[in-house]
């Protein structure tokens, strides 16, 4: 009799089990139809295509070899500026930006292509003149000429001048092809997280030109003095002689430097080369339909191979001149040229990142941020012999977003 009774509640038992399990098997299974029909709701309402514009200043970091003549300290220690470092850049950039995204509908990814670009011209024209009097003591008489009575003062005035112009042009241009996938969203609460792989292309150039022109070192000899003063004591002795233009006022200064130096660079680099970035996204405040402020950041690198060139011509000219000796005019000259041109491959390491805010609604977007770009031994910076100099870029930027197709 008892076994009688086991049998139904174990049978009664194995149907509630059952029941209960068909039950939550068909509660989450309507969950997750549910899930899945928000989800392609909202699919349905997000662009399909993303098209961004924008523009930056960035400062250069450039760190070419200067162009240093071998009469510099001449120049400088005669109280005039140094030419040094006037080919070189202004060290700002301006340029533009922008890139078109795609993402399929549900689907986690996404694919891209951007180009951002920056320009800067600069030009240096500095002359600066410095006009010198001389002023001669009254001494006693030549004894050579047998006179005895005292010399009269002599006044000169002389002017000096060291002008350097200089011209540059530096461009770069960036192209980045990448496809990339959402992932870990949970990690920084409601935000986004995006990891992306591809391709960056990148070229760089520059171009420079500076002309020195000085004669700084200008000066009156102790030997113009005694021609000065044997003039005008031949001029006492001889009443016949023309007194409105005296011999020893003809040539002027007695002695002078007359200094030349110009140099020509351009400089380039191209290469490409595969790269990685993790870009994420953080809200702040309010909703994405409503208007949302996010905080915006992400790191970038790449590895890149291409070829480096230089071409580089320069040349001085130092011309030492005196003018006073017997009356007789002689230089002393010394010239020097070179020609450089390079040209080899080189492996690229490129590192970047940016931080800023954005504020974003469901087809628009406004983003203002910081941004930098390293690219080390990307240039060669050097005038006689190859030195590898790294290029960065480094500034605010600002970009607007419009979302298409959604």
């Amino acid at each position: 009799m008892s076994e009688l009774i086991v049998a139904p509640t174990n049978q009664n038992t194995f149907r509630r089990q059952l029941l209960a399990t068909v039950s939550a098997v068909a509660l989450l299974g309507s969950m997750f139809l549910i899930d899945k029909a928000q989800a392609a709701d909202g699919d349905s309402d997000r662009p399909l295509v993303w098209i961004e514009l924008g523009g930056q200043a960035e400062k250069l970091s450039d760190n070419q070899e200067p162009f240093t003549p071998p009469f510099r300290d001449t120049i400088t220690q005669n109280g005039y500026p140094s030419p040094i470092g006037s080919e070189i850049g202004s060290g700002w950039m301006v340029g533009g930006e922008g890139r078109i995204s795609f993402q399929p509908r549900a689907s986690d990814w996404h694919f891209s292509a951007s180009v951002r670009f920056g320009r800067a011209n600069g030009q240096k024209d500095t002359r600066l003149q410095k006009t010198t009097h001389f002023t001669g003591v009254t001494q006693s008489s030549i004894p050579a000429l047998g006179i005895v009575r005292q010399r009269p003062p002599f006044h000169l005035t002389r002017t000096g001048y060291a002008d350097t112009k200089a011209t540059n042009s530096e461009s770069y241009t960036v192209a980045d092809f990448q496809a990339g996938r959402d992932v870990g969203v949970g990690l920084i609460g409601d935000g986004t997280s995006e990891l992306g792989l591809g391709v960056r292309f990148a070229q760089f150039q520059t171009k420079s030109k500076i002309s020195i022109d000085a004669n700084p070192d200008l000066h009156v000899g102790r030997t113009f003095v005694n021609q000065y003063y044997l003039g005008y004591y031949q001029l006492l002795s001889h009443p016949g002689l023309p007194t409105h233009v005296p011999w020893y006022h003809k040539n002027g200064a007695s002695i002078w430097d007359a200094l030349h130096a110009s140099a020509q660079s351009a400089r380039s680099f191209h290469g490409i080369g595969p790269s990685i970035s993790w870009n994420a996204s953080s809200p702040l405040m309010g909703s994405v339909p409503d208007g949302e402020l996010a905080l915006d950041w992400g790191v970038n690198g790449a590895i890149l191979f291409g070829r480096q060139r230089a071409q580089v011509h320069h040349q001085t000219t130092a011309r030492y001149h005196n003018d006073v000796t017997d009356q007789s005019n002689y230089t002393i000259s010394s010239q020097h040229n070179a020609d450089h041109s390079r040209t080899r491959t080189v492996i690229v390491p490129n590192v970047g990142g940016f931080a800023g805010w954005s504020f974003r609604y469901s087809n628009a977007k406004l983003s203002l941020g910081y941004r930098a770009d390293f690219f080390f031994g990307a240039m060669d910076g050097g005038i006689d012999t190859a030195r590898k100099e790294n290029q960065g870029f480094y500034g605010p930027f600002a970009t607007i977003s419009v979302g298409l197709g959604g």
